[in-house]
């Protein structure tokens, strides 16, 4: 079965901005927006829909557009639309550039030391975390079908057991002219999961789904996440 057709883009953003709008008229209207989205990040900055400075776009625009006070938003033209849409995006990643390089620093001048760093959490500990924040996480939120969360999680406990080392994991040897922008972005990557860990935990304890105590246990998961080995990898056998 096709899939019906959308909106135009004027009518889409005009219904997201309406507070009465039903269901059945916002899911569409969504859905066009986040096209738009795509096509104007593939257009400006190269990144496609399974990136997660796309997805933080499309959040912030759809919380904009709901705000009270954003009710005035340009929607005058397809042209002022798409306007604000690139300033989103550039905005969103010339702060993700900013964040990733000051990680790359960060990462590479940290010395984990037994005083200080967290100890590992047990692997059972682990699979709880993923069971009960991770999989929750991807399931609700529509545009993680790709598994974007679980695949960054997976990477990060890999780097923190010194199981697999970044150059593993980017497939490029270090000297390779590309590793530092990969690496940059993969560490990039890695911040924007754990932010959404931490938003999952608070948010799932303030409803009640976690308790006090597993909520810190699991915050603790993520600070311990977000340390780097120096040593080679392990490889098991």
């Amino acid at each position: 079965m096709s899939r019906p057709p959308l909106p135009d883009l004027l009518t889409a953003w005009a219904s997201l901005k309406d507070p009465d709008a039903s269901d059945a008229v916002r899911k569409p209207a969504l859905q066009r927006v986040f096209d738009e989205i795509v096509r104007v990040a593939k257009a400006t900055t190269g990144i496609d829909e399974r990136d997660d400075i796309t997805l933080e776009a499309f959040e912030k625009i759809e919380r904009a557009l709901r705000a009270p006070s954003n009710r005035g938003m340009v929607t005058r033209t397809e042209g002022g639309v798409r306007s604000y849409v690139r300033k989103t995006l550039r905005s969103l990643v010339a702060d993700h550039h900013a964040e990733a390089h000051r990680l790359v620093r960060d990462v590479v001048e940290e010395t984990p030391a037994a005083t200080d760093a967290p100890d590992e959490p047990e692997s059972e500990l682990i699979e709880r975390f993923e069971a009960e924040v991770v999989a929750p996480f991807a399931r609700r939120r529509r545009a993680d079908r790709e598994g974007t969360l679980p695949s960054a999680v997976r990477e990060m406990v890999a780097l923190r057991r010194g199981e697999r080392t970044v150059a593993d994991l980017l497939g490029l040897p270090e000297e390779s002219p590309d590793f530092e922008r990969a690496r940059a972005a993969l560490y990039q990557r890695h911040c924007v999961a754990r932010r959404e860990l931490l938003g999952e935990i608070d948010r799932r304890e303030r409803r009640g789904l976690l308790c006090a105590e597993d909520a810190e246990v699991f915050r603790a998961i993520v600070d311990w996440l977000r340390r780097r080995r120096r040593a080679t990898a392990r490889r098991r056998p």
